[in-house]
């Protein structure tokens, strides 16, 4: 056998080995990821609105739940070093703790199983069919889930955890479900399980969630239709046996309600002045002879804004704050900030990472200690690097 001929044989055995282990996805996923591409906004420049559209199909409709690695770049992405700053405290990360649930329900694979589901307008009702070939039902109307997003807790008292989830509903065939977000409670009745009911306001974006002390608190942002909001704030609501009400409580009540914000701690990280600072209405500041702004690069905002770092419940707020944005509305400086609440009943910041120079912030994800912070240069080609948490900063 000749050279040419063994090195055809090589690849051909190497095609084949691809295609085992190498699965596509599904035309339907990828038809709706398509589909939220369509409906993203931008309200930066127009340099950015491809990368404003790949955040939001990374966070969208997905049947694979997060791990503790820090996530991969996404297609058309490099990975790059962190962008040289003041130096920063630095530790060795900690494992992170993982969650142990023990009953049957931590077991269920979202994409093969049956839900027994309560009337809700626009969408089924009695028990609804997940297939493995689909992230949602294949009937009309439908159901879509987003296991990504999965959390578990007790709700109802009984010492036993309920699944919450972010589900949408379809009406028809083109209908890919935007405008119809909520979170879906499941709960376990002997071997089967029953949505319990729908949960936080219709065609929001539903970012994080998590329970504590029987209560489930929710990271929600408006998108079809608004409502009173204030950025890093979060909804709270508990189960009275019959239905989910929302709770009055103060414990996350956001920027432009939390009092002052002091930047002072991260002095020489972030290209701007570090004053102290308390937000208008409008989400403008003004402090150290500089105008800020709460204007997030991501519209709609998809963004984890109340993230638990280190694993023990307590969230903290990621944010990105500008300073000298231009009349014309142009970039500014841009930083990610971490805050924590100080004992004034304000903010302080923790940390903040800054985007290599001649590159604009497009967005992050956050995954159990890893923030990957999405920047784009002037042609609007994404980069992604990933920090990991070390208890005090985060360090790439």
């Amino acid at each position: 056998m000749s050279d040419h001929e063994r090195i055809g044989t090589n690849l051909a055995e190497l095609g084949d080995e691809v295609r085992r282990v190498v699965v596509p996805p599904a035309p339907s996923a990828v038809r709706r990821r398509a589909e939220h591409q369509q409906r993203i906004r931008r309200t930066a420049t127009a340099a950015l609105a491809a990368a404003a559209v790949l955040v939001l199909a990374i966070g969208g409709i997905s049947v694979v739940r997060g791990s503790a690695a820090p996530p991969e770049p996404a297609p058309g992405t490099t990975s790059t070093p962190a962008p040289s700053s003041s130096p920063k405290p630095s530790s060795s990360p900690k494992p992170w703790p993982e969650q142990k649930i023990t009953d049957p329900i931590g077991a269920t694979d979202w994409r093969n199983t049956t839900i027994t589901f309560p009337p809700h307008a626009g969408c089924p009702s009695g028990p609804v069919e997940f297939k493995p070939t689909e992230i949602g039902t294949s009937h009309l109307p439908g159901v879509l889930l987003n296991p990504e997003l999965l959390a578990f807790g007790d709700l109802t008292g009984d010492g036993r955890p309920e699944a919450i989830l972010p589900a949408e509903c379809r009406q028809d065939a083109e209908d890919s479900g935007d405008g119809q977000g909520q979170l879906l409670v499941v709960t376990r009745e002997g071997n089967a399980l029953r949505a319990l009911g729908w949960v936080g306001p219709r065609g929001s974006l539903y970012t994080g969630h998590w329970v504590r002390d029987g209560r489930l608190y929710v990271d929600v942002h408006p998108w079809h239709e608004l409502w009173d909001y204030s950025l890093g704030s979060a909804q709270v609501y508990r189960w009275t046996g019959r239905a989910f009400v929302s709770v009055s409580s103060t414990e996350y009540p956001g920027l432009l309600a939390g009092g002052p914000v002091h930047l002072a701690p991260v002095a020489g990280r972030t290209g701007c002045p570090t004053p102290t600072l308390t937000f208008g209405a409008d989400g403008k500041a003004l402090g150290g002879g500089t105008t800020f702004d709460l204007e997030q690069p991501s519209a709609p905002d998809l963004l984890p804004h109340l993230v638990d770092l280190d694993g023990d419940g307590v969230r903290r707020m990621l944010v990105a704050i500008t300073c000298d944005r231009r009349a014309d509305d142009g970039l500014g400086t841009t930083a990610v900030f971490v805050l924590d609440r100080h004992l004034d009943g304000g903010w302080a910041a923790l940390d903040a990472i800054r985007p290599p120079e001649g590159r604009s912030l497009v967005g992050w994800t956050y995954d159990r200690g890893v923030l990957a912070v999405e920047t784009a240069d002037a042609a609007g080609i994404t980069t992604r690097t990933p920090y990991r948490w070390t208890g005090t900063s985060f360090q790439p």
